[in-house]
């Protein structure tokens, strides 16, 4: 367990800030299992193509959530897929939730993941069949996590639902969001890019933040770099598109550490260019075993 020091004013934050990390947790609420749905053709079906432990979502979710406020963090990230498949029912679920964690003391940011917004695939089963059941916009994703990041944030990017907070004084969150929701017709698209704007945006405000000496701390749903070599060719789709170019471009802005998911897995590669280092601190999804979560 590292922590994170800086020459931060002490009377506006903590010595040391604790920073826990949840990834992927693809809530899926109860309530969208009817009739013994979780035995049932339907639901069995999308197992076998992409398996999860979802029917045990729920506990899963709120096990990790007791064991992290036991560490009394200062500050929970859940960069992305807070769903199952962007069900209006587990959102809902999820944001009251994370509020029993804001009202305990701990700020919570979050971003979306590929499976959140205006997801097609939001099914509910009864028995052996399956339904369309309601998803979210993206303007309804903010309103529902207001008190997770968006209602604070001293800046908000015009072109996606990327945002920074400064939780304390000389330090930023800065919450990237690279999903193609807005592209979604009969499926959802699992690859993100970072809009050409929205990098113009980062890019100014990480130039601020160099100036001012503050931290910055970034978080984005799909890998900044690649998890091993060729990564992109053998499992397209799970680092963000040029990912190359937007490496090096965040790193000569003076980022140092993204926290990233998406692939499911714990690991942290570095990229190295002209002399500066990017980490892409991946962490793994809570409903594949073993439910991992990380504390920084």
């Amino acid at each position: 367990q590292a922590l994170i020091q800086g020459s931060m004013d002490s009377k506006s934050k903590p010595a040391q800030v604790k920073i826990g990390v949840l990834y992927d947790i693809h809530y899926m609420s109860p309530e969208l299992l009817l009739n013994g749905a979780e035995n049932g053709e339907a639901f069995q079906a999308y197992l076998a193509y992409d398996p999860k432990l979802l029917q045990f979502s729920d506990p899963i979710f709120r096990t990790a959530l007791s064991k992290i406020q036991r560490e009394k963090p200062d500050i929970l990230l859940i960069p992305g897929d807070l769903t199952k498949d962007g069900e209006a029912i587990c959102h809902e679920a999820v944001a009251g939730i994370l509020q029993q964690v804001i009202d305990n003391g701990t700020k919570v940011y979050v971003i979306p993941g590929n499976h959140d917004i205006n997801n097609p695939e939001a099914r509910q089963y009864n028995g052996n069949e399956s339904s369309a059941t309601p998803t979210i916009t993206a303007a309804e994703f903010t309103a529902l996590y207001k008190n997770c990041g968006y209602d604070e944030a001293i800046y908000k990017d015009a072109y996606s639902l990327s945002y920074i907070s400064q939780p304390f004084t000389g330090l930023w969150i800065l919450a990237i969001d690279d999903c193609k929701y807005y592209d979604n017709t009969d499926i959802a698209i699992v690859s993100g890019v970072i809009k050409d704007e929205t990098m113009s945006w980062i890019l100014q405000k990480l130039d601020e933040a160099r100036a001012n000496n503050i931290m910055v701390l970034g978080m984005m749903h799909h890998g900044i770099v690649e998890h091993f070599m060729g990564q992109n060719a053998v499992d397209p789709g799970y680092v963000t598109d040029n990912w190359q170019v937007n490496a090096e471009k965040l790193m000569n802005a003076g980022l140092k550490i993204m926290f990233t998911g998406h692939y499911h897995a714990n690991d942290i590669p570095m990229w190295n260019a002209n002399g500066k280092t990017l980490f892409d601190v991946e962490t793994g999804s809570l409903v594949p075993p073993p439910s991992p979560y990380r504390m920084i």
